[in-house]
Order: C-alpha cells, then sequence, then structure tokens
C-alpha cells in the first residue's frame, strides 16, 4: 500500500509539474498567507525528485509488464521477437484474466480505497507542513 500511494504521488506531481509548464507558468509562485509561515510563497509547480522520477519509471514498467504481459522494458523478448501479447493490451489471453478478475474488484475497491485516499491525504498534508513551516536548510 505504501508503494501504491508513493507511486500516486509522485506521479500526480510530475503530471502537475508537465502541466503547469506546459502553460508557460513554471516560474508562477502561490502566496502563503499563514502565520507562521517559514516561506512567503511557494512554486505552482510542484518538487519532483530524482527518486520520484524513478518511482514513476517502475511505475510505468509495471503497468507494461502487467497490460503487455512482456518483461517491462519494451514488449520484446530477449531474442528480439515480439513477446507473448506485444502491442496487444493484456497481452495473450488477457481478456480472460481480466475477465476472472472482474468479480473481485468491488471487494478490493471497497477495502483498499479508503485506505489509499488516507494515505494519500496523509502524505500530500504531511509535505505541504514540511514546505510551509520548516526552513528550507533543515529540510532533508
Amino acid at each position: 500500500m505504501d508503494e501504491l500511494v508513493k507511486s500516486i504521488d509522485a506521479l500526480s506531481r510530475e503530471q502537475l509539474t508537465l502541466l503547469v509548464t506546459s502553460l508557460g507558468l513554471s516560474r508562477a509562485r502561490v502566496p502563503v498567507l499563514l502565520p507562521g509561515a517559514a516561506v512567503a510563497s511557494l512554486p505552482l509547480a510542484p518538487t519532483v525528485s530524482e527518486e520520484d522520477r524513478r518511482v514513476v519509471e517502475n511505475l510505468v514498467k509495471i503497468v507494461n509488464f502487467l497490460t503487455k504481459g512482456g518483461d517491462g522494458s519494451n514488449g520484446s523478448s530477449s531474442n528480439g521477437s515480439s513477446g507473448a501479447g506485444a502491442g496487444r493490451p493484456f497481452g495473450a489471453g488477457g481478456g480472460e484474466v481480466v475477465a476472472e478478475l472482474l468479480p473481485y474488484l468491488p471487494a478490493v475497491a471497497r477495502e483498499v480505497l479508503p485506505q489509499l485516499g488516507t494515505q494519500l491525504v496523509g502524505r500530500i498534508s504531511a509535505r505541504f507542513v514540511r514546505e510551509l513551516f520548516v526552513p528550507a536548510p533543515a529540510r532533508r
């Protein structure tokens, strides 16, 4: 669960940064109007660390592996031939796998999504508090 939360957080910040940059607002800042804040403003585009980029790259590899039935690299096997299901969603026989898993999805959603949401909000809130109230040199 922790890795899923970390992945969603990193991916969402990376996408927000791309959006802000594509709109030409990469230098825009948002004023902080809270008493006691260590900073007067925050950048509109969130910070994306090298670790965040690695997390997103790993997430992409996992999704590619699961949806194409490949090894997570480029959908082809080591001998250069197409891997099972290369170019097709869910690989060879993937439709059957999805059909088998479909009845379990509501229970997974009921059990996992609330915990996922709670942990994601906690992670985002903690980062926000750190950015607002912890002076920059004290941050890791």
